[in-house]
């Protein structure tokens, strides 16, 4: 059966001098890979001290020793099932440092410094290297209910900074119920007709500097409970409005005493005869 590549190759970037691994896994143990730099073929006959060669179950490492500019090109991997390929590159010391460097700056004041072979830096002056932002107003906890308001502010102690909101863990996009807003020193995050939805930990994070400010939006779920209307219980007599009414029945006949009770809830009657 042919024999396929499970785990692919991966994209290098590294300096001069550093050793470089490219590993594929296959799906059975065994198999033969064939490796390739750009069209030629590599393998133990031909690769000198340069590459090195290993298999370790399913996995094929090609190992280059000390990388050099000339490393640089397409990497394949090739089973007769499958084939793989990742791209190396490989930069002088110098230039790699500069780039990271440059990467962690987080203020637009730079000195820019000219150093050997044209390559420019960015660099932090070292008065500002250690410069923290300050919080003036923390954003807070908020109850709201559906349809309200909800209004997240915070303020920092640059105006220039910016940042992003999230909510459990997630950037917020801004929509129609949803605004953002950065004004001064102050950032807001509005949210129009709360939903259940909505709920959850809001939090700003400032671009370039360690610190998030978080709050909780609470949603406020008001139950409406059915009270049924109540009615006193009323008796209804026919005698024109009279509450008492004479009976006169033979004796020995049935005597039928027929009222009419109403109310809500159901009232309970009691029949009396006398004082009992």
């Amino acid at each position: 059966p042919p024999v396929t590549i499970t785990k692919l190759l991966d994209d290098v970037h590294t300096v001069v001098g550093e050793k470089v691994e490219f590993e594929v896994e296959v799906s059975e143990e065994g198999a033969n890979v064939k490796w390739m730099k750009d069209e030629v073929e590599l393998n133990r006959e031909t690769a000198g001290s340069k590459y090195r060669f290993k298999k370790d179950g399913k996995r094929h490492v090609l190992i280059i020793t000390e990388a050099t500019k000339e490393d640089i090109g397409m990497y394949y991997a090739f089973t007769n099932g499958g084939e793989s390929k990742a791209e190396l590159e490989v930069e002088d010391c110098y230039l790699l440092s500069a780039i990271r460097l440059s990467q962690t700056v987080r203020t637009s004041v730079q000195i820019s410094l000219v150093i050997d072979y044209g390559v420019t830096m960015s660099v932090l002056p070292p008065q500002l290297i250690d410069k923290e932002l300050e919080v003036l107003q923390s954003i807070a906890d908020l109850t709201v209910k559906a349809g309200e308001q909800a209004v997240f502010k915070c303020e920092v102690s640059d105006e220039k900074v910016t940042g992003k909101w999230l909510k459990d863990g997630v950037e917020v996009q801004p929509s129609d119920r949803i605004r953002i807003a950065h004004f001064g020193r102050t950032h807001k995050l509005t949210i129009d007709d709360v939903k259940p939805s909505d709920a959850g930990d809001y939090t700003f994070v400032p671009d370039g500097y360690a610190l998030s400010l978080s709050a909780k939006l609470n949603f406020l779920e008001i139950k409406i409970e059915y009270v049924p209307r109540q009615d006193p219980p009323k008796i209804h007599l026919d005698a024109g409005g009279r509450g008492n009414k004479n009976i006169t029945v033979a004796a020995g006949n049935k005597l039928h005493l027929d009222v009419e009770v109403t109310g809500e809830p159901a009232p309970v009657v009691c029949w009396m005869k006398g004082d009992q």
